[in-house]
C-alpha cells in the first residue's frame, strides 16, 4: 500500500538564547555556529496526509541520527539515522558516507524485517523514503532554503531553553 502525504513536516529542537526571533532567524542562527565533529540527536518526524480519502491523517517517525564529521582524510562526514518508532518501522537504518572527492555519497538501507542491506544507488537518491515526500538525498544533504520554518514556541530540553520550529517544503509535490 502506497501512503501519499502532502504536506510534509517534522520539527527540530535548538538551544539558542534570545527572544522575538522567527522560525528563519533560527535557523540562520543555527547555521552559522560552528558545526560539531559528533553529532547525536534523536528527532520526531511528523506526516500528514491531507488527500480526500483520508482526512489529515497524521503518522510519526521517531528517529535517531549519529554523525561523525572530518576535518581531513578521505570522508566529509558519515551518518547512521535509524528509526526508532513506531514498531513497524524499527531498526530500519540509512547509512551515509560523504566522501571529499567524489560527486555522490555512498549510501545503504538496513530493512531489519528482511536481514537485508540494500545498497542506494546514485540514481534512487530521488525515490520516495518510506512512504513520505522525502526522497533519500533529503535526510543528508538538505538544503534550507527549500524549506519553510516556522517558530511554533520555546521549551526546555535538559534545562537548556530551546526553540521548536517548523519545517514545511515550499513546495510540497
Amino acid at each position: 500500500m502506497h501512503l501519499k502525504t502532502f504536506p510534509t513536516s517534522f520539527y527540530i529542537s535548538i538551544s539558542i538564547g534570545f527572544a522575538q526571533i522567527s522560525g528563519e532567524d533560527v535557523i540562520a542562527k543555527m547555521m552559522e555556529n560552528p558545526s560539531p565533529s559528533d553529532i547525536k540527536m534523536n528527532f520526531k518526524m511528523t506526516l500528514s496526509s491531507n488527500s480526500k480519502e483520508k482526512k489529515s491523517k497524521k503518522h510519526f517517525r521517531l528517529m535517531e541520527q549519529i554523525e561523525k564529521r572530518y576535518q581531513d582524510g578521505e570522508f566529509k562526514s558519515k551518518l547512521l539515522l535509524r528509526f526508532i518508532e513506531p514498531k513497524e518501522v524499527r531498526g530500519l537504518s540509512l547509512l551515509n558516507w560523504s566522501r571529499i572527492d567524489q560527486k555522490n555519497d555512498d549510501q545503504w538501507l538496513y530493512i531489519p524485517k528482511l536481514r537485508k542491506v540494500k545498497r542506494i544507488r546514485p540514481a534512487e537518491k530521488s525515490r520516495k523514503f518510506q512512504g513520505t515526500e522525502f526522497t533519500y538525498a533529503d535526510f543528508i544533504n538538505r538544503d534550507i532554503k527549500l524549506d519553510k520554518y516556522t517558530l511554533l514556541g520555546e521549551d526546555d530540553f535538559k534545562g537548556n531553553q530551546c526553540f521548536l520550529v517548523e519545517a514545511r517544503s515550499i513546495n510540497p509535490s
